[in-house]
């Protein structure tokens, strides 16, 4: 029967099967559209689906608090519904959300009791004991709804607050002096009438090309360097739409033109132009004893070197696997692992569970990479992900036998066979036997060595390279000049 304010119709039009759990429908002139509860119900479920969706923003993992407040908060609400004296009474679209919050939590219980996540899920679970038990003892629904949303915001906002200070901090292109830093380039270009911009890397190129744009610079060039397998989707939908603003993408190998082409770039745009170095005089052959004493390896040591940046993406890791094999194998043979970076100390505790010890050597970041060439028996480029890398050029260019996963622009670098060998990525086992293959045969080794030599100082010398670019630049400049003209 329509109650005397003809907002809400009192009969029971659906039941969840608990008493206590009331649904009404309401009224034809959509007036009395829920008690002020079913509100605060309506933005804990959507919070609550929300937080357990990490894969749609990874910041979400930060709300974890926030989401056992709405866990407990449920389990009160649901614990009144079924033993309480009380009815809660919902208008039936509201009503049905208190069922799907229930769907919802259980299945983040659920899945959070992983094997790996077991002792996180059972904090969270003591804590949403904590929060039922007090939320319990409040004095209404509507009171104890509302109090829930705050205490959801003081536990969500303040560690989302701090990881975004961090992550800030982290990624200065995301600070706010970058907009600063991004007007005192702007007035640069403007001030020295600049024609020309150029980036490289994903991060100057979505700082540099919009303030070059937007600065009026009549050539903007952006450059990808490697095929970008450590950019996140975001990142690489971003550097997509920075590219677009430029008149050209400048590559270093035919592998990163083919996985741009695969995302959706322009071919007119995209230009290719091999890395080139300088062509010094191979280094001598005869070991240096102080070098040798200073890395702590012996004289008559053949030495088996990787030239890199220490990150994951590089496979050092493979390459220390192979060192292990080797290592039995060979025992006049020594490993150096020249370069710094983050997996530094995890690619040292690595070697030291596989035994390696003294064979071993990382060397750090080193001025002498020459001194260190002149060393080098092998060198050896495991990457899992690679442009056209200027380590693998300076080795060859330094008659040094090379030994390189088949990725990126490797390929185009070495010919299989004929001015180093190739193996497959991540395969410690193919990696351990190409190097074994060249240290057995030293005939091989001197040959492989030449040609490599002789292949880097017709495709890729510096020379090459800066005229390639300086043609680029001037084509760029007469098609721009010959667009103003028609204008």
């Amino acid at each position: 029967m329509p109650s005397d304010s003809g907002s809400r119709v009192e009969t029971p039009v659906y039941a969840a099967g608990v008493s206590q759990i009331r649904f009404t429908q309401r009224s034809a002139t959509g007036a009395g559209t829920g008690t002020p509860a079913s509100y605060w119900l309506l933005l804990m479920f959507l919070f609550l689906l929300y937080a357990n969706l990490p894969f749609v923003l990874p910041v979400t993992e930060v709300l974890r608090p926030a989401k056992v407040v709405a866990g407990g908060a449920l389990a009160a609400l649901l614990a009144e519904a079924l033993f309480g004296k009380r009815t809660l009474d919902f208008a039936w679209p509201e009503g049905f959300l208190l069922l799907g919050f229930v769907a919802v939590a259980a299945l983040s219980c659920l899945t959070a009791l992983w094997p790996s996540y077991a002792v996180a899920a059972l904090s969270d679970l003591v804590k949403m004991a904590l929060v039922f038990f007090f939320i319990v003892n409040c004095a209404n629904t509507e009171r104890r709804l509302r109090g829930v949303m705050w205490t959801m915001v003081v536990c969500g906002v303040i560690p989302a607050a701090g990881t975004l200070r961090n992550y800030l901090q982290g990624n200065p292109l995301y600070s706010p002096r970058t907009l600063w830093q991004g007007i005192r380039l702007a007035h640069y270009v403007r001030r020295n009438l600049i024609q020309i911009v150029h980036s490289f890397g994903f991060y100057p190129n979505v700082f540099t090309v919009p303030v070059a744009r937007l600065a009026g610079a009549s050539i903007v060039v952006a450059s990808i360097r490697d095929t970008g397998d450590l950019l996140t989707p975001m990142q690489r939908r971003l550097l997509k739409l920075v590219c677009r603003l430029a008149d050209c993408v400048l590559v270093n190998a035919e592998a990163i033109r083919e996985n741009l082409l695969q995302q959706g770039y322009c071919p007119a745009n995209i230009v290719v132009i091999r890395n080139g170095i300088m062509l010094a005089k191979a280094p001598g052959k005869d070991p240096s004893a102080p070098l040798r004493r200073e890395l702590g390896i012996p004289l008559s040591a053949r030495v088996v070197a990787v030239f890199s940046r220490l990150n994951r993406m590089k496979g050092v890791q493979y390459f220390l696997d192979a060192a292990m094999v080797l290592a039995g194998k060979f025992p006049d043979v020594h490993f150096f692992v020249v370069g710094d970076g983050g997996s530094k100390t995890e690619l040292e505790e690595h070697a030291r569970r596989l035994g390696l010890g003294q064979r071993v050597v990382f060397t750090g970041f080193r001025g002498d990479v020459p001194d260190l060439l002149s060393e080098t028996a092998i060198s050896v480029l495991p990457s899992l992900s690679e442009g056209t890398s200027n380590t693998l050029l300076e080795s060859m260019a330094a008659g040094i036998p090379v030994v390189a996963t088949r990725v990126g622009g490797n390929p185009e670098v070495v010919e299989d066979g004929v001015s180093g060998l190739l193996v497959p990525p991540r395969d410690s086992a193919a990696l351990a036997a190409a190097t074994a293959r060249l240290l057995e045969d030293p005939g091989l080794a001197l040959r492989l060595g030449q040609a490599g030599m002789l292949r880097v100082s017709q495709l890729f010398s510096i020379d090459g390279s800066v005229h390639q670019t300086e043609h680029l630049y001037q084509r760029l400049v007469e098609t721009k000049g010959r667009v103003c003209e028609s204008c």
